[in-house]
């Protein structure tokens, strides 16, 4: 049999071409309806974005709250140490003052007066003393358990602002997470369909 009869004539390979171009023309529709979709999805993506830059915003201010209330705390209680410190100086020197005048000082001072008018000032000075000792220890007591609310205070804070770091180091990986997923997304489509539309090209 001639071989005349096997071979495509020109005709033929022409409509074999342009079937090809059809072939790769539908394959570029339905790439550009894909991309279409994944516009959509990669809008989702970036409203997600934007929340979780918005959120990653919202916690970095917090962190900031947090440690600007941590230094003030601090600072409190470095000033309320050091009055503890002060009113407890002030109550050793009492107590060696009481020391060194022995059980006789107050009954020496009451039974000093040399009139009735006197023994009364006496025994009201006295009792301004007592008060005033009262106070000091009161004064004192006040400022230890100022000092352990503060110690207190100090370590919530310490753990929110570890809690909020963690957080923040969750939500930048989130985000991140997203941008990778945009770009793969992107790629993907974009060079699919520069393959085909390369591919439609050389066959026209």
């Amino acid at each position: 049999m001639p071989l005349s009869l096997f071979a495509s004539t020109p005709h033929e390979e022409l409509r074999g071409v342009k079937r090809e171009i059809r072939a790769k023309q539908n394959l570029l529709k339905k790439t550009k309806k894909v991309e279409e979709a994944v516009s959509v999805e990669l809008q989702s993506i970036l409203k997600n974005l934007e929340r979780k830059e918005a959120e990653l915003k919202q916690l970095d201010n917090e962190l900031l709250t947090v440690e600007s209330a941590i230094e003030r705390t601090e600072a409190e209680t470095v000033r309320t140490a050091e009055e503890a410190r002060k009113k407890q100086r002030q109550i050793e020197s009492r107590l060696s003052s009481l020391y060194k005048a022995g059980e006789l000082g107050a009954t020496r001072m009451f039974f000093s007066a040399d009139s009735f008018p006197q023994m009364a000032e006496n025994i009201r000075l006295m009792r301004s003393v007592l008060d005033n000792d009262k106070k000091l220890f009161a004064e004192y007591k006040k400022k230890i358990e100022a000092l352990h609310e503060l110690k207190l205070r100090l370590e919530q804070e310490a753990v929110k602002k570890e809690r909020i770091k963690g957080s923040i180091s969750a939500k930048r990986k989130e985000i991140e997470e997203e941008k990778r997923k945009k770009a793969s997304y992107l790629s993907k489509v974009r060079l699919d369909r520069k393959a085909y539309e390369e591919s439609i090209k050389e066959l026209q």
